[in-house]
């Protein structure tokens, strides 16, 4: 607990449709608490292999075009049948947004799917005027093939638009492409690393480089700046960072993705959101185009 709220975390996303991961503990540090030692060799640590975070270029295309067919799902049935209590009250929700929130293997994609059918089919909703966000690319593809099934193409395509089918990450990345000419590239781990070292001068540490890149990514996702209040974000600053000496780090940093043209992944969210919050015009366009 200590560690996380100093921010002393390795913080793996899983950007590529992948569980995220958050790394404690570095192999020397469990060696200690677990008493391993090699008394005769000093062996090398092993390498973290890191995946680069796999980002749309260019703006974001949405799903294939769809019209409304009566299909069936996978399942072999009518995708609006055979829902239980708590989907169908998914399906049938009149709130204009929706957050669904279930455990793994709940039926999340298929309860989606079949909410934007009934939207299509019994209500009348033009498939353009509507966006389905996920967490991972692996369930933005899988709902956009259901999606597929149950509205083939068909000649309404030409007239009720696409679903936007997409993660919250390509859809905030879309809305800075669109909105702020933003043509630059998700930073990977090493570039991150390379600007936070920068950031803090030459003689920081990996250790310290990894406390601050921790710290900045509980910031954005309490969505404060560097000028921001940190109170909220509930972090117990460490001796070698404390707070005044992380402001300065932290717009450093942020300095550094601009010059570079980057956005940290975190970053992501965070710009879309001051975006929404910031610009009247451009929140007011999103609302109008997803109704």
């Amino acid at each position: 607990v200590e560690k996380m709220r100093r921010g002393d975390v390795h913080i793996d996303p899983g950007y590529d449709g992948e569980f995220g991961t958050v790394g404690l503990f570095t192999p020397e540090e469990k060696q200690q608490l677990t008493g391993e030692h090699y008394p005769l060799f000093t062996l090398p640590s092993p390498r973290r292999k890191h995946k680069k975070k796999r980002v749309p270029k260019g703006p974001l295309k949405p799903g294939p075009p769809v019209a409304l067919t009566k299909s069936r799902d996978s399942g072999g049935s009518d995708i609006l049948e055979g829902l239980n209590p708590e989907q169908q009250a998914a399906v049938d929700c009149p709130a204009r947004a929706m957050i669904l929130q279930a455990g793994p293997g709940t039926g999340k994609t298929r309860t989606l799917t079949a909410r934007i059918a009934a939207l299509v089919s019994r209500k009348g909703v033009a498939p353009g005027a509507i966006l389905a966000l996920t967490f991972t690319n692996k369930a933005a593809g899988e709902l956009t093939e259901r999606i597929a099934r149950y509205l083939p193409v068909g000649d309404g395509a030409r007239t009720g638009g696409v679903v936007t089918s997409a993660t919250f990450h390509a859809f905030c990345l879309k809305l800075l492409q669109t909105h702020q000419n933003f043509d630059g590239i998700v930073a990977d781990d090493s570039q991150r690393a390379d600007l936070m070292r920068a950031a803090l001068g030459p003689d920081a540490g990996r250790s310290l480089v990894r406390q601050a890149d921790g710290l900045v990514g509980i910031c954005k996702q309490q969505l404060r700046g560097p000028d921001d209040d940190f109170e909220a974000c509930g972090i117990a600053w460490p001796e070698a960072l404390p707070e005044s000496v992380f402001r300065q780090v932290y717009q450093a940093y942020e300095a550094g993705l601009a010059a570079g043209n980057l956005v940290d992944f975190e970053g992501l969210i965070f710009n879309a959101v001051t975006l929404l919050r910031t610009d009247a015009d451009v929140l007011e366009q999103v609302r109008q185009t997803y109704t």
